[in-house]
Formats: C-alpha cells, sequence, structure tokens
C-alpha cells in the first residue's frame, strides 16, 4: 500500500454535484425495499485500490465497471495514476469522459490512512472529489466506507493502520461528500463485527483483504442502497 505527499488544503468553497434528488439529500441513500436489476450498473464504474480489485475478481457483481489499481489513492489519482483505454494509458478523468458513466463508485482512502494521519489524507480526497464533481457535475457519487480490518494480522506490514483511524476516516468521508452533494455508502456495516474490525470469516489472510463472503456483502449493499430516477 502507497500513499502519496500530502496536498494542499481543501478549498474553502467546495465544488457542488448538480445531481438532484430532492427526496434524498446528500450524503445519505435511501434503503431500497426490492434490490436494483442488474441493468443498474451498466453504466457504473467502481474507482479503487487492491480492495476493488478483489471486489472484480470476486465477480460478485459482474456488470459494474471496475478501475482498480494496487495502491490507488486519491493523490495517485490527482498526480500519476493511468488507466488502459483502448490500448492508450490515460488518466481518470480523461476515460471517465470516454465511457460517460452515469454513477461513479469511489473505494478510496486505505493506501494513505495505513501510514499517516487522517488529517494527512483527507485534503487529498477532497481535491480528487471537487475534480471529479467539477468534470462530471450530471454524475452521481457514491462515497464508499473504508472497509475495517483485523489489526492483529495487519499491523505486521502495517502497525499504524487501526480501526480508530478507519471510523474517522469514514466520519470525515461523511462530511466531503455532503458538502459536495455526493452520497455516502457505509457498507462497512456489514463486514464488521462486535468490536468494529473486520468480521473473521471475511478476512483473506492478512487482515485487510476479504474473501468473496465479504464481498458479496458489499455487492448486496450496493444493489439496495441506491438513487433511482
Amino acid at each position: 500500500m502507497l500513499a502519496f505527499p500530502v496536498m494542499a488544503e481543501d478549498d474553502p468553497f467546495p465544488k457542488v454535484s448538480q445531481v438532484k434528488f430532492p427526496e434524498h439529500p446528500a450524503p445519505f441513500v435511501p434503503i431500497l425495499s426490492e434490490p436494483v436489476s442488474v441493468e443498474y450498473f451498466y453504466d457504473a464504474v467502481l474507482v479503487g485500490d487492491s480492495l476493488a480489485e478483489g471486489f472484480r475478481l470476486s465477480n460478485v457483481l459482474p456488470d459494474i465497471t471496475v478501475l482498480a489499481k494496487i495502491g490507488q489513492s486519491a493523490g495517485g489519482i490527482l498526480t500519476t495514476r493511468s488507466y488502459k483505454l483502448d490500448g492508450k494509458s490515460v488518466k481518470l478523468v480523461d476515460y471517465l469522459h470516454a465511457v460517460a458513466p452515469g454513477k461513479v463508485y469511489l473505494w478510496i482512502g486505505s493506501n494513505g490512512i495505513d501510514q499517516f494521519k487522517v488529517s494527512h489524507i483527507v485534503p487529498q480526497y477532497a481535491k480528487m472529489l471537487d475534480m471529479l464533481v467539477t468534470e462530471f457535475p450530471d454524475t452521481i457519487f457514491y462515497v464508499m466506507s473504508l472497509a475495517p480490518i483485523i489489526e492483529s494480522r495487519a499491523r505486521k506490514k502495517y502497525p499504524n493502520y487501526t480501526n480508530k483511524k478507519i471510523i474517522e476516516f469514514n466520519q470525515e468521508l461523511v462530511r466531503l461528500a455532503g458538502e459536495r452533494n455526493c452520497y455516502y455508502l457505509p457498507v462497512h456495516e456489514v463486514l464488521v463485527d462486535e468490536k468494529n474490525a473486520l468480521t473473521l470469516s471475511f478476512s483473506a489472510g492478512d487482515g485487510i483483504h476479504m474473501k468473496q463472503e465479504g464481498y458479496q456483502l458489499v455487492a448486496d449493499f450496493l444493489l439496495t442502497h441506491a438513487l433511482t430516477r
């Protein structure tokens, strides 16, 4: 897991998405009595790190396009990260302009708070979100919470990665999403045990990444927490 240097402070006047759901003001998403159909994800893109890559490999929601990079971070998206499109390497903004998604899911942040304070990483995420809502004002942006971890396993490689920091970061995501008229998805709720750690049976072994069972719960959560027109 990698992190990039801290960016400048948050813009005091963040950019705001122009998506309008008057009955469901940001940042919270309605819980649906019936899941959306798979067609809902035909124009959806999930941007994330190795957890998103695991989501793709688990094939629990094959109709969503997953752009995953190991070590992905908000700072990386703003600076160095590129993606393959028609044989060319392009930045995220260019990729999204080419495919014109109706929804973008962001599952980013663990690469950063595994090493640094939450206050160090939040400005990077804010700038990434500002950039995206400016470029795509009519796209629904879903900000996904970070998944919990099993600290006793994760600390072998990432001693500064804790569930306390994850909870703090997720609270900041609620604020960032709300300020920008984006929507927050607390996917961690289906993954935690009674100690706010990753449920042991979902762990793939290192305390951070998950087995298919965990990803299936995340997919089910996305199916039942969605904004529809």
